[in-house]
C-alpha cells in the first residue's frame, strides 16, 4: 500500500475506535490523548493546529526508522508499510484540516488538502452597484451622506455612466476628481469611451473659461476658498424674487379658489411654472448651497403643486441632461408619441396631420398626466416605459410623496367644488390647471422639439464626439435679456448653458452667455437662438406641421445616356454618382 496523495485528498483519519474518557472521547491507543472531534464511522480523525502546514518529503526506510523527535515510530509493519514517507514542517499552500500529530503516522486511511485561501483575491466586480467615470469604477457607498450634493443624486446614478454627469456638475472639479481616488475599485475591461473629454475639446475648453470667470467674479466679492467654490448659487436678489412670486403665488391660489377670481385663475399657471423653475434648479442643486434648503424649495415649488421632485430628478437629471434628444435615451422626448410625432423614423398615423392643433390642447392636461405618471412609477420603479429606473424611495420619501399628492388633490381639484357650483370649478379647474400645464410643456418643446434641436436638415456634425458640442446642437434658446421673462419662463431661455453646467443658478448664466458664443465661435459649434419666445413658439409650431405631414417622395435620378457620360469630365462623373447615391438612401430610409 502506497502513501495517499497529498494533492488530491483531504482530511486525515484513522482506523482506532474512539472511546469515551472522563474527558470526552480519547484515542484507543493514547487513552490520554483527547479527540477534539468526535470520529466518525469508526475512523479516529485528527487536526494539526491552524499554523502548521504540511508537505511530503520521500526518504528511504533507514531514514523512517531512525528519525528523531518529535516524530513518533511506528508500532508495527502495518503502519509502518502504510506510512514510509516522512511529513515535515514548512511554509506551503498547502494546509491539512485535522490534527493530533502524535497519530499522523498511524494508520492512515485517506489524506486530503485544500489550497490555502489566497489572501490578495478581489471579490468579483457588480457593475450595476458601482459608479463608472472616465472607464473606472468606483465604489461610493461610504461617501453618500458626505456628497455636499446629497445621497440621492449619487444614488439616481448608480450603475451608470456618470462622467458626463461628473464633468458637468463639478466646474470646480480639482477636488472631486482627487476625492475619487479613495474609492477607486477597478478599471473597465475594453473601455471605449463615448465621448472624448481632451483638454483641449470644446466642452473642456468652455468649462475652463466659465470656471476662471466665475472665480474671478468672487474675488472681487472677497470670496475665497470653500466660499469662492460654491459662488455659482443663486444671487441674493434671485432669492429676493423667490420669496415676492411664492408670496404673489399664494394671494392668487387664494383668490382663485376660495373666491373665484378669474384674473386670479389665469395667473395661477404663469405663477405655477415660473415657480417651478426655481424647483427645477433646486433639484439641480443651483440655488442654494444648502441640500437640505434646495429639499424643501422643491417641495414647496413642485410637489405642493402635484409635480413629484424625486420622480423628476430621477429620471430628468441623469437621462435627458445627458442624453438630449437621443433615441431611445431622453425620456422628454419619447413620452410624446404616439400622440405627437417628433422623429423621422416614428411610423406616421393619420392623426398627426393635425397634430400642430391639436397638441396644444394635449398640453392642457400635462399637470393630471403627470400625476398620475409619478404615482404609477413610485409604486412599480418605472417612468413612462424602459426609459427611467427609480430606486425605491425612503420610508420618509414615500410618506412626503403621498401627502403632497392628497394635499394638491384635494385644494386644487377638489376643493373648488365645495366652494363653487361645479360649472365654475370646473372652468376655475381648466384656467389653473391647464394653463399651468400649457405653460410647463410648450416651455420645454420650445428649447428642445424644433427643427434646429431635431436636426432635421441633417446636419453634419465638426465635433460628433464632444459632449458640449452635442448638446448645443439639440438645445436652443430664447428670449435674453430683462430678469423679468427669464423668470417668468423659469429660465429655461437660457436653456443652452444651463445644460452645459446644471448647477450654475440661472441668474448667472446671462454672465457666461457670452463665453459660450465666443467659444462656439472659436470651435465651430452652432449657437441656436431665437431672439423672443414668440418666435420659439411659431417654430414649435412649424416643427409639428412638418413632422405629421407624409414624407415627400424623393426625385428619381434619371441615368445619363453612355455618351453624354462618356464626354463628362472625371469631376461631373463623380458629382452625378454621388448625386444619385445620396438619392437612393433618402428613398431607402423613406421606405424604412
Amino acid at each position: 500500500m502506497h502513501p495517499p496523495d497529498l494533492a488530491t485528498q483531504s482530511s486525515i483519519a484513522c482506523p482506532l475506535k474512539p472511546i469515551n474518557g472522563p474527558r470526552g472521547k480519547v484515542c484507543q491507543e493514547d487513552p490520554t490523548d483527547t479527540l477534539t472531534e468526535p470520529c466518525n464511522a469508526n475512523l479516529k480523525t485528527v487536526t494539526l493546529p491552524p499554523p502548521l502546514v504540511l508537505s511530503r518529503v520521500s526518504t528511504s526506510r533507514d531514514d523512517y526508522d531512525n528519525r528523531a523527535p518529535p516524530f513518533p515510530r511506528a508500532s508495527t509493519a502495518s503502519e509502518r508499510h502504510a506510512s514510509p514517507s516522512l511529513f515535515r514542517l514548512r511554509p506551503d499552500p498547502v494546509r491539512l484540516t485535522h490534527t493530533h500529530f502524535t497519530h499522523l503516522f498511524g494508520a492512515i486511511d485517506r489524506v486530503t488538502v485544500r489550497p490555502a485561501p489566497r489572501m490578495n483575491s478581489k471579490p468579483p466586480i457588480d457593475p450595476t452597484q458601482l459608479w463608472e467615470i472616465h472607464g473606472k469604477y468606483y465604489d461610493l457607498d461610504p461617501f453618500l451622506n458626505k456628497h455636499p450634493g446629497g445621497r440621492r443624486f449619487l444614488e439616481h446614478s448608480r450603475g451608470l455612466d456618470c462622467t458626463a454627469l461628473f464633468e458637468s456638475i463639478h466646474i470646480h472639479d480639482k477636488i472631486p476628481k482627487a476625492s475619487l481616488r479613495k474609492f477607486y475599485v477597478a478599471d473597465k475591461v475594453d473601455y471605449a469611451p463615448e465621448f472624448d473629454w481632451d483638454a483641449d475639446g470644446f466642452y473642456m475648453t468652455v468649462k475652463s473659461r466659465v470656471r476662471e470667470f466665475l472665480s474671478e467674479e468672487a474675488k472681487r466679492q472677497g470670496l475665497s476658498g470653500r466660499s469662492l467654490r460654491r459662488a455659482h448659487h443663486g444671487t441674493r436678489g434671485f432669492v429676493f424674487r423667490l420669496a415676492m412670486l411664492w408670496v404673489l403665488w399664494a394671494a392668487v391660489s387664494v383668490g382663485a379658489v376660495a373666491y373665484g377670481q378669474w384674473s386670479c385663475a389665469l395667473l395661477w399657471g404663469p405663477l405655477v411654472f415660473a415657480l417651478g423653475g426655481y424647483g427645477h434648479e433646486a433639484m439641480h442643486a443651483g440655488v442654494f448651497e444648502s441640500v437640505r434648503a434646495n429639499r424643501w424649495l422643491a417641495w414647496l415649488t413642485l410637489d405642493s403643486n402635484g409635480l413629484s421632485s424625486y420622480v423628476f430628478t430621477a429620471t430628468h437629471v441623469p437621462l435627458h441632461h445627458i442624453y438630449t434628444n437621443v433615441e431611445g435615451l431622453d425620456p422628454d422626448i419619447e413620452v410624446h408619441y404616439p400622440l405627437t410625432r417628433e422623429r423621422e423614423n416614428q411610423k406616421r398615423h393619420g392623426f398627426h396631420a393635425l397634430q400642430q392643433f391639436y397638441s396644444w390642447v394635449v398640453y392642457f392636461f400635462t399637470m393630471p398626466v403627470l400625476y398620475v405618471v409619478d404615482i404609477v412609477a413610485v409604486l412599480s420603479g418605472v417612468w413612462f416605459g424602459p426609459w427611467g429606473k427609480l430606486q425605491r424611495p425612503y420610508s420618509s420619501e414615500m410618506a412626503v410623496f403621498f401627502l403632497c399628492k392628497v394635499g394638491a388633490v384635494a385644494t386644487w381639484y377638489v376643493l373648488p367644488y365645495l366652494i363653487h357650483p361645479w360649472p365654475t370649478a370646473l372652468l376655475l379647474n381648466l384656467a389653473m390647471i391647464g394653463g399651468a400645464g400649457l405653460a410647463v410643456q410648450t416651455t420645454f418643446a420650445l428649447s428642445h422639439q424644433n427643427e434646429l434641436a431635431m436636426n432635421l436638415d441633417h446636419r453634419h456634425s465638426k465635433h460628433p464626439r464632444d459632449w458640449g458640442a452635442q448638446q448645443l446642437e439639440t438645445t436652443v434658446d430664447f428670449q435674453h435679456g430683462h430678469w423679468l421673462p427669464v423668470t417668468i419662463f423659469g429660465g429655461l431661455g437660457f436653456q443652452i448653458e444651463h445644460h452645459l453646467f446644471p448647477t450654475i443658478s440661472y441668474s448667472r448664466l446671462g454672465q457666461i452667455a457670452p463665453i459660450v458664443k465666443r467659444t462656439c465661435e472659436e470651435f465651430g459649434v452652432p449657437y441656436f437662438y431665437y431672439q423672443t419666445a414668440a418666435e420659439a413658439v411659431v417654430a414649435h409650431y412649424r416643427f409639428l406641421h412638418r413632422m405629421g405631414q407624409p414624407p415627400a417622395q424623393p426625385a428619381i435620378a434619371l441615368r445619363q445616356p453612355k455618351s453624354n457620360a462618356a464626354q463628362a469630365g472625371p469631376l461631373a462623373r463623380a458629382r452625378s454618382g454621388a448625386v444619385t447615391r445620396k438619392r437612393v438612401q433618402q428613398s431607402n430610409r423613406f421606405r424604412a
